[in-house]
């Protein structure tokens, strides 16, 4: 009696780290209840504002002489609308729910994928999907803060070896093997 309970549990535990794919049916019904055309068409078309933006505080523009400056400005905006334009296609979106579907399908189970529609089809889930941009809306330029930081901190130290690597220098920032072993040996 006892084998046949092991096996049954094994069978059962088996079973459960064996779960159901997600059909691309499922996969496409949280796409529509997480609204992702609307979500596409809102991220990408904020994408030119937010790349002039970036480049203008990166000091781009500021690079161009004086006279050259609108007229690169122009052309990069021009660039930037193509480009999402291009983005903003049929044949882009369905490329990207292609992704979003063999992605998805390797990452969830049916189960849970059930369990995403059901809650996404809720008014709670709705809210927050609704409150998603702006959230992210805030919390981006706090992590491009935080990621700036840390960036600052080594980007010096990186550039200088670097420079001493492409000059040819011996020692360039880089601690010798030997140095590194004994580090990790404690020795």
């Amino acid at each position: 009696m006892k084998k046949y309970l092991l096996g049954a549990a094994l069978f059962l535990s088996a079973a459960a780290a064996f779960a159901a794919p997600p059909s691309e049916e499922s996969l496409e019904r949280l796409m529509q209840v997480q609204h992702v055309d609307k979500m596409l068409d809102e991220m990408f078309a904020k994408v030119p504002a937010l790349t002039i933006d970036m480049v203008q505080k990166q000091g781009m523009f500021d690079r161009v002489p004086a006279d050259k400056r609108q007229a690169v400005k122009a052309a990069t905006e021009r660039y930037l609308e193509k480009m999402a334009a291009d983005i903003r296609s049929p044949a882009f979106t369905g490329r990207f729910k292609a992704l979003f579907v063999a992605e998805a399908a390797k990452t969830y189970t049916q189960e849970e994928v059930d369990a995403l529609i059901a809650f996404y089809s809720t008014p709670i889930g709705q809210s927050v999907l609704e409150k998603q941009p702006q959230f992210f809306e805030r919390l981006t330029p706090l992590l491009s803060r935080l990621t700036n930081e840390v960036t600052e901190k080594h980007q010096q130290v990186f550039f200088n070896e670097v420079r001493c690597i492409a000059e040819g220098k011996a020692q360039c920032g880089a601690p010798p093997a030997a140095a590194k072993s004994k580090r990790k040996t404690g020795r």
